[in-house]
């Protein structure tokens, strides 16, 4: 049933993260400009770096991997990692989590938080089911 709706997801986000995107941010440090950094530019770096914090993310106890170095206010903000908590945090990492070291400035999007959403239950053996559309 959500099969369709998570392969059409990923490869959704595979485009926008590691696509022309990454292409275009890389032209333009090249020309002297600045790149925006995007998840997934460089792969290599994603599966050393966050692989393992993402993978299996979705109903996740929040600040769970062993051995990652996250901050004191993600580590208070305690529950799990729901498709709504992710939402959320992926539209505002700072407003949702004061004092968050977290860098990245958020997805405005409802459809690219969707899609990423999406693509990170994919990385479960056991996918969460995706809730329906409202």
């Amino acid at each position: 049933m959500y099969g369709g709706r998570r392969a059409a997801a990923a490869a959704a986000f595979e485009r926008r993260a590691l696509g022309a995107g990454c292409d275009a941010d890389r032209q333009r440090r090249d020309e002297g400009g600045h790149g925006r950094a995007r998840v997934g530019c460089d792969a290599g770096l994603l599966e050393r770096s966050i692989e393992r914090t993402i993978e299996r993310i979705v109903e996740r106890p929040v600040a769970s991997v062993a051995g990652f170095k996250y901050s004191a206010a993600l580590k208070a903000k305690g529950g799990k990692w729901t498709f709504a908590a992710l939402n959320k945090w992926l539209t505002d990492p700072r407003g949702d989590v004061p004092g968050t070291s977290m860098t990245f400035v958020g997805v405005q999007s409802e459809k690219q938080r969707a899609d990423l959403i999406a693509y990170l239950d994919t990385l479960s053996k056991n996918p969460v089911p995706l809730p329906k559309a409202q």
